[in-house]
């Protein structure tokens, strides 16, 4: 455990240096980096020297514990060796969620480095701040920032986060956790066979047996925790085992075991640059500790008072930072809305709700019943022949609150149960799908829960049959998602990007470009800051971005306002390349004719807009 919690806190310490010195220094260099990265390095040996659990037995891991954990290493190995990667004459990714995202990834990396200044634009909207928790990306940064090629950092930054999350997993509820995050699903799984039967129909009157796996939850609300969000949401690999850290630390607190709690001092980091690194993680974890103050013991009050006390300030601060709390333009509290159903619309309630969640809402509620209550059994429903159990008389009694673990159990299962049916009512942000967020970390506080109170006590037939239900979909859907078949998604013409990549090098980072505001186009992945980028990322962000877009349309279209309207936009430089050609063919770039050009290839034209042509210049002068 002390490994893990010197990785997060080596990795913590290094993002909150670096916005620390960004601001000092105004931008990051590769001094920067260097100081930063040793920082980090120096919070991870503090760690390693400092800690020092008690040496507790252990339950060694089972055969199935083992089985799963073999899943995840196969998983993390698939996932993350070929998160991106060289494709002939192309830049691809392996997972088809990870298309949009990838590419917002590698601007934000590229913009960081190339010097932005602090605390940086938003790279996809000039002119506003970049409200984001930009923590992975920019630790990703500073690997670049000294050198490291960014396809082997990203996939080592993968690597090691698999690592640490499974331990943490493990940590957190054994092999039945590893397993929820795994092969998280509902019953959409289930139609694999009868898919596998229309195969072997076909097969019987063609002779060919055509069949593939494919990610069955892909096109459910609650998909694949593994595939859509582990894979995708880069802050995550931080905050799910810095969550989870601190969950067994908690934990272990209210069961009174405080030698083997983190100190405050590592959980107040921890918690507080939760922010940072994804800000669903913080707010969860917040309102978890919240109903602590009104429900838990004199002690749990006190530590939580002073963790509370101890992280105010630097939690605030990133808080206000990735989410621009403190600006006219901050993008957290206009786009909380109400929206009953999250995401079921017109589905009906059984369908939608068993469809994604499959029994994993009657095991919620037996053990919510079983949180309060305890059924006592004339005989122990294990003796005899299992299956006669409604034979055995048995009788409710309340639980003995006095027990830690009765108390424990409680503390956590009721507020993660609130909290996913408050994620179910209000959205935290414009698209609902991002409410997912939150539930996850309802989700992953109920499994170990679940485990035990739910799973346990049943006969191992019986266990088996509720481990099929809640785990086959997922299971299917990881398997179809990371199929060995898949070739990959290219999102770019490496060639195309190296070019751009030559051609904008010296040009100032500060300066925006006016370009289509295409997905992957190479001006973002270089790391320019563009006027607009991706609508989809931009609505996801609670930006308004329709106004602005009706003004870049028309500077592209070269109308006689083209250059007021550019320096509405405080657009120095226009792209005019083939997405460009394609999107604006009416276009009758005067910019041609008007504006110098900065740098020219078979990729396209860079003009710049403050300056004339030499043409014009020549007529000028004469």
């Amino acid at each position: 455990m002390k490994g893990i919690v010197a990785v997060l806190v080596g990795m913590s310490v290094s993002a909150v240096a670096a916005i620390a010195f960004g601001f000092i220094a105004g931008h990051l260099t590769a001094l920067i980096a260097a100081a930063s990265l040793l920082c980090g390095a120096g919070g991870a040996i503090y760690s390693l020297t400092t800690l020092n659990f008690p040496a507790e037995p252990t339950e060694k891991p089972r055969a199935l514990d083992w089985l799963v954990i073999c899943c995840f290493s196969l998983f993390a190995l698939r996932a993350f060796c070929w998160l991106i990667f060289v494709d002939d004459e192309d830049l691809s990714i392996l997972s088809e969620n990870n298309f949009s995202d990838m590419p917002l990834h590698l601007t934000f990396i590229n913009y960081l480095a190339r010097g932005a200044s602090f605390w940086p634009e938003n790279p996809i909207y000039s002119g506003l701040k970049l409200h984001y928790p930009i923590g992975s990306d920019l630790f990703n940064a500073l690997l670049k920032l000294i050198g490291l090629n960014d396809i082997i950092a990203l996939v080592c930054v993968g690597l090691v986060a698999s690592l640490i999350t499974c331990v943490t997993l493990y940590r957190w509820g054994k092999g039945f956790a590893i397993a929820g995050f795994l092969f998280s699903g509902g019953l959409a799984g289930f139609s694999l066979f009868s898919d596998l039967w229309d195969s072997s129909r076909e097969f019987l009157h063609t002779g060919h047996f055509v069949f593939s796996l494919k990610d069955y939850q892909g096109e459910m609300a609650w998909k694949n925790i593994a595939l859509a969000m582990f894979v995708t949401q880069r802050g995550l690999l931080y905050a799910i085992p810095a969550g989870l850290v601190l969950l067994c630390s908690w934990r272990d607190r209210w069961l009174g075991k405080e030698t083997s709690a983190l100190p405050l001092r590592f959980e107040a980091l921890l918690f507080s640059s939760l922010p940072l690194f994804n800000v669903h993680a913080f707010v969860w974890c917040l309102a978890l500790l919240a109903a602590w103050l009104v429900i838990g013991s004199a002690a749990i009050r006190l530590h939580v008072a002073k963790l509370f006390a101890s992280s105010f300030l630097p939690a605030t601060i990133f808080f206000a930072l990735v989410t621009g709390l403190f600006s006219g333009s901050g993008s957290m509290a206009h786009v909380i809305h109400f929206r009953a159903g999250w995401l079921q619309d017109d589905d009906g309630f059984f369908e939608f709700w068993f469809g994604n969640f499959g029994v994993l809402p009657l095991c919620v509620l037996a053990l919510l019943f079983l949180t309060f209550w305890r059924i006592d059994f004339h005989r122990p429903i294990l003796e005899g022949k299992w299956w006669y159990f409604w034979r055995y008389r048995c009788r409710l009694a309340k639980r003995d609150w006095r027990q830690d673990n009765v108390r424990m159990t409680a503390a956590f299962v009721i507020p993660a149960v609130g909290l996913f049916l408050l994620a179910c009512f209000v959205m935290f942000a414009p698209w609902e799908w991002d409410n997912t967020k939150i539930m996850i970390w309802s989700y992953l506080a109920l499994l170990p829960f679940l485990s035990r109170c739910i799973l346990k006590p049943l006969p191992r037939l019986a266990r088996t049959a509720i481990c099929i239900l809640l785990f086959f979909s997922g299971f299917a859907s990881l398997c179809g998602g990371l199929d060995l078949s898949h070739t990959g998604w290219p999102i770019v013409n490496r060639q195309e990007l190296t070019d751009i990549q030559h051609a904008v090098r010296n040009l100032p980072v500060a300066e925006t470009f006016a370009a289509y505001p295409d997905l992957n186009h190479p001006l973002l992945l270089n790391g320019c800051k563009l006027v607009e980028g991706f609508q989809g990322h931009l609505h996801s962000h609670g930006i308004d971005y329709l106004p602005r877009l009706h003004q870049l349309d028309a500077l592209m279209l070269g109308g006689s306002d083209w250059r007021k309207l550019a320096g509405d936009l405080h657009v120095r430089y226009l792209f005019w390349g083939k997405r460009e050609q394609e999107h604006y063919p009416r276009s009758l770039t005067p910019w041609r004719q008007e504006s110098a050009v900065v740098a020219q290839g078979a990729w396209g034209t860079v003009f710049d807009l403050n300056a004339p042509s030499k043409k014009t210049s020549a007529l000028t002068a004469h």
